[in-house]
């Protein structure tokens, strides 16, 4: 049983033998082995033989509680095997036989020796842990200090004033840089003494600050200035931070003082520069704005919140761009920001709204700001009201538009005028060429009798055509100038109509071209010209009858609508293509102009049909369906009020005699005797054989002065003189002969013969004293007509 137990515990000796230290477990375990040999000594050299087999472990037992106490569980154990064995060699061989009292000794020893074993293991454990936590501690508190003696390494390195101080703000800690630049112990610190180097205007503030910190458990931050030893004060940002364990309760202060003097004056200066600035960007005559690195206006000045009427706080931001016209607003901001990524100053026009809600262009110039580091910074830009100059510049460019279109104009009128004086020409040109031709024939006597007639007829139709010619050239100077004036009254306008058609018919019938007249009689008058609307119509029927084709038809309508009345002239002529149609009562335009044209004329026709209808208050159009399938021109005019006496709208000074149609036969001017006063000698003659004729008596004078000559000598019946003539005109004769008696012809009717035939000329005449005024070229019973009437006056 021993043995057995023995090796038990000698297998629970090899499995733990290893876990102790080397020196130690050698020491504790020779203990044990030395213990158990001194205990084997004294049980066979003096328990033995005294007691025998009592008490066989009462020595080994000793030897265990050594080894354990030595060497805590594993030498105990070992000392309780040993113990066994030796204590087990010593029993008599009747002990070991199966005595049970021995047996229970044995267990017995072997439970107290295992017991006081790990007992004992238990206290060396024990004091093992005490050893290693009081060794920890030892080291940590080592730590400890170490951390703080580098953490007040660090603080007295450290630029800046530091400090700690317990929860009630009482100073337990000052770093050296205190003590060198304060020359204040901390024991002259503590119980608010630090308020001594506080200067006298800060302290105050600084005391309600802290004590409001220290209330709140919060975080104090203040610039103030603080003396330092030298005696010089000296700004500070001073910030004391709370400090709390991990539960969150406040353990004390921890606070720092930076000499902040150099950039507070730095920031003084720049605070006070920036105010400089702002009061002369204020006093400028511009809009100034800044922005800071997120495109976002920080600032714009006086002169730009004047001008939109808003605050500071409306502006900041993006707010500025409410301002802005709408229809430059993306193209503002497109600007604005692409600029401000390439960091580039830009230039841009753009309207902006006053504050009386008027937009007014400005300019406005943006540049880059940056640090003397190169680190952008913003933009800064500044708007000057453009206004006054967009708008030259609009008239400007108006201007030279105009001056563009006026040059196109220019050349396209220079252009017209050679054509229209190449028209002239030849339409001057070829009536005389006939006159011409025929007139030689006449004078050469070569032409046999029975073609004197057609001779005759040739000249006189070309005669004609040129002296319409010239009225149709009169009356457009006339219009352009606005000297064109209108013998305003009430017309029946079916006469003036019917008139037309008369006229218009013996070059109808030369073409055979069928006239078609629809009137309606009862379509009521008009107020205006009676010659001038007659003029319109035969202008559109000579027109009609010049581009329809023989054997054609014309169709001439008068019907009242409404308040209008409608003159109609359709024919089954040439037509107008669509192209030429707008043009139709363009001056001098044709629509064919080249040298092959089949129809001769200036082109002037149609152009004074509008501008004398315009004059009387109604409106023409032209219409047709094409090239060849005839056109129709219809002239509205206003009906006249009913039985309402019209003004005339030019009143003369005196009112002539009008002279009677020539259809009722050319009387005779037998006995009268008549005075022809002109400076063309072949006119004079012409007058005198055209009156002698008739039976007049004729005398002749070139010139106003000749003529009163003659009228000394013999008061004529009857005065017929020309206007235009060298040394004294017409007027100043009929003048003259006015401020005479009647003896001396002061009376005398009086007519004026010229070439001067505009109605300006007819009331020039009548008011210097004529009594009727004539036109050349004047046919000749025409003129026997009207000095007949003047001789009966």
């Amino acid at each position: 049983m021993p043995f057995a137990l023995a090796a038990i515990m000698s297998k629970a000796f090899s499995m733990n033998y290893y876990l102790m230290a080397p020196t130690t477990r050698f020491f504790a375990f020779g203990v044990a082995v030395l213990s158990v040999a001194l205990a084997s000594l004294t049980r066979w050299g003096l328990i033995m033989p005294m007691l025998g087999d009592r008490s066989p472990y009462a020595a080994f037992l000793c030897a265990v509680i050594v080894s354990a106490w030595v060497g805590g569980l594993y030498p105990g154990l070992l000392a309780v095997g040993l113990s066994l064995i030796c204590g087990w060699t010593f029993l008599s061989p009747q002990a070991r036989s199966g005595d049970v009292a021995t047996m229970v000794i044995t267990v017995f020893f072997l439970i107290i020796g295992i017991l006081i074993s790990i007992v004992c293991e238990s206290l060396h454990r024990s004091r093992r842990r005490a050893e290693q936590a009081k060794a920890e501690i030892a080291s940590g508190q080592a730590r400890i200090e170490a951390a703080e003696e580098r953490q007040r390494e660090i603080l007295d390195a450290i630029p800046h004033l530091i400090w700690k101080s317990s929860p009630e703000g009482e100073l337990s800690y000052i770093n050296r840089r205190w003590t060198e630049s304060l020359n204040l112990p901390l024991n002259e610190a503590r119980n608010y003494g630090w308020t001594k180097v506080i200067h006298p205007e800060d302290v105050d503030s600084v005391k309600e600050r802290w004590e409001e910190a220290r209330a709140k458990e919060c975080e104090f931050h203040m610039s103030f200035r603080i003396k330092l030893g030298s005696g010089v004060y000296r700004w500070h940002e001073v910030r004391v931070r709370p400090s709390r364990d991990s539960s969150g309760v406040l353990i004390g202060w921890f606070g720092s003082a930076t000499d902040i003097e150099d950039s507070h004056n730095l920031n003084e200066s720049l605070r006070a520069s920036e105010e400089r600035f702002r009061r002369l960007a204020d006093q400028a005559p511009v809009l100034i704005w800044m922005s800071d690195t997120s495109k976002a206006t920080t600032w714009f000045n006086k002169p730009w919140l004047e001008f939109t009427g808003r605050s500071l706080e409306q502006e900041i931001g993006n707010g500025w761009a409410g301002s802005v016209h709408p229809d430059d607003y993306a193209y503002c901001l497109e600007t604005y920001s692409n600029n401000f990524e390439a960091r580039q100053p830009f230039e841009m026009d753009y309207r902006l709204r006053r504050s009386d809600g008027v937009y007014r262009w400005v300019m406005d110039r943006g540049i880059p700001i940056f640090g003397q580091d190169g680190v952008f910074l913003g933009y800064m830009g500044s708007c000057i009201d453009i206004n006054e100059r967009k708008e030259a510049e609009e008239q400007g460019d108006a201007l030279l538009k105009m001056e563009q279109a006026a040059r196109v104009q220019a050349e396209r009128t220079a252009l017209l005028k050679d054509e229209f004086l190449a028209t002239v020409s030849h339409e001057m040109r070829t009536p005389l060429t006939a006159m011409l031709g025929w007139v030689q024939l006449l004078r050469s006597g070569s032409l046999p009798s029975e073609t004197v007639p057609q001779a005759l007829e040739t000249i006189e139709r070309n005669a004609r055509a040129q002296a319409k010619l010239i009225d149709d050239l009169l009356d457009m100077s006339r219009i352009l100038s606005g000297r064109l004036r209108l013998d305003v009254q009430t017309v029946n306008i079916v006469e003036v109509v019917e008139a037309a058609l008369d006229a218009a018919e013996p070059g109808a019938a030369a073409k055979k071209i069928r006239m078609v007249r629809v009137l309606d009689p009862l379509s009521g008058p008009v107020t205006g010209d009676p010659m001038r609307l007659q003029q319109i119509v035969w202008n559109l029927l000579s027109n009609a009858v010049k581009f329809t084709p023989a054997g054609g038809r014309i169709t001439t309508t008068l019907e009242r609508i409404k308040s209008h009345l409608e003159i109609s002239v359709s024919d089954s002529g040439e037509g107008i293509v669509a192209e030429f149609l707008p043009h139709v009562f363009d001056r001098f335009r044709q629509q064919d102009s080249s040298t092959m044209r089949k129809h001769q004329g200036l082109g002037l026709g149609l152009s004074i049909v509008k501008q004398l209808v315009e004059l009387h208050g109604g409106s023409v159009r032209a219409t047709s369906p094409g090239q060849g399938q005839g056109a129709t021109f219809v002239v509205s005019l206003p009906v006249a009020a009913a039985h309402k006496e019209v003004r005339e709208k030019e009143k003369e000074v005196a009112v002539p005699v009008e002279p009677p149609p020539a259809s009722e036969g050319v009387p005779t001017l037998l006995g009268t005797r008549v005075l022809v006063v002109d400076d063309d000698g072949d006119a004079r003659e012409l007058l005198r054989s055209i009156l002698a004729q008739r039976g007049a008596s004729v005398r002749t004078a070139s010139s106003a002065s000749e003529a009163l000559s003659q009228l000394d000598s013999r008061v004529p019946d009857v005065l017929v003189s020309d206007i235009g003539m060298p040394g004294q005109d017409g007027y100043g004769l009929i003048r003259e002969v006015r401020l005479r008696s009647r003896e001396k012809g002061g009376h005398v009717p009086a007519l004026a013969l010229t070439a001067f035939a505009r109605s300006d000329d007819r009331r020039r005449a009548i008011s210097a004293g004529f009594h009727m005024h004539l036109a050349k070229p004047v046919e000749p019973a025409e003129l026997v007509t009207v000095v007949a009437s003047l001789a009966r006056r």
